[in-house]
Parts: structure tokens; C-alpha cells; sequence
């Protein structure tokens, strides 16, 4: 299967997981078709997004460029309106988890300090809320966004200095 049909795939199924436990971890749960369309939507841009980054970082450095440049265009739209306040989570996750380069003492603060807002709204929810369902959706949060933080791989991996220009990390 081609990476970009195999991204839209991954996205597509990241935006019905968001969908998802966004109405299980919701006081008030209401479905709408333009909701439900927008957040899949945006989970779907974005894996497409890492796949033309992924795409483009075998080719020179001004392909590469290009390609995070794409990556974090798409990313843009995850971190619209309730999303927002993930951003910091998502960025330095990323940066974290994929400058394998960095000194460790950075990464691990910038591991720490992307788990304070997740950590924050999973104790929230489990301590005003603890039920079946709000424990399923905590677990789909968590999944949702490990999972972009692991796809963002092609936007922010470090590189090799070789020809080739291959992300030092591996991809989804």
C-alpha cells in the first residue's frame, strides 16, 4: 500500500478515535455530522501531512525543508479551538522523543513538561468523574496523542548528515 494511502488510513482511524472519546469524556454529549467531519478531517491532514514530509526527506536538503514545512502546515490544524491547549504536549513530545541528538537532561525536561497538561486533564476527568466510560475515553486520549506525538517523527527527527537525508528515528 502506498505511505500516503497508508497515512490517510492512520489518520482517518486517529480522527473516529478522537471522535470518540471526545463524546465519552463530554458532560453533555451531542453529535453532529460537521463536528465529527472536522475533527477526522484534521486527524487525516495531518497524517498526510507527516506522509509528503516523510516523502520528501529522502530527496535533497530543499525537498526536506519543503516537506517539514508541509508536515507542520497540517499539523497547524489539530491545535485549532479545544485543541489548542495540546500543543505544548504535541511540540515537545515531539521534540523529545524524536532529537535523539539533544542532550538528555533537555529531552527529559521536555518530556516532563509535555505531560503536565495530559496528566492534568486524565486526573481531572478520573477524579470528577470516574466511570467506565470517562476511563475508556482518558485511555483513547492518551493513545490519540501518543500517536501523533510518534508521527511527527518526519517533521522533527534530526537528520543523518549522508546523501540520502533519511530520518534518524523510525516512522510510523
Amino acid at each position: 500500500m502506498p505511505l500516503l494511502l497508508k497515512r490517510l488510513v492512520l489518520g482517518l482511524a486517529l480522527g473516529v478515535l478522537a471522535r470518540v472519546w471526545m463524546r465519552l469524556i463530554s458532560d453533555d454529549p451531542e453529535f453532529s455530522w460537521g463536528g465529527t467531519v472536522g475533527v477526522v478531517g484534521v486527524f487525516v491532514l495531518f497524517a498526510l501531512g507527516t506522509g509528503i514530509s516523510l516523502m520528501l526527506s529522502t530527496g535533497s536538503r530543499t525537498k526536506d525543508r519543503i516537506g517539514r514545512g508541509v508536515g507542520l502546515l497540517f499539523l497547524l490544524p489539530l491545535f485549532g479551538a479545544a485543541g489548542a491547549q495540546m500543543m505544548p504536549t504535541v511540540i515537545l513530545g515531539s521534540l523529545s522523543l524524536h532529537r535523539t541528538t539533544w542532550k538528555s537532561w533537555i529531552r527529559v525536561l521536555f518530556g516532563l513538561l509535555a505531560l503536565v497538561l495530559p496528566v492534568r486533564v486524565v486526573l481531572d476527568q478520573l477524579i470528577n468523574k470516574a466511570n467506565p466510560w470517562s476511563v475508556l475515553g482518558m485511555l483513547m486520549f492518551m493513545a490519540t496523542y501518543a500517536a501523533v506525538v510518534i508521527m511527527t517523527a518526519p517533521i522533527f527527527c534530526r537528520r543523518r548528515a549522508s546523501s540520502s537525508l533519511e530520518p534518524t528515528s523510525t516512522s510510523l
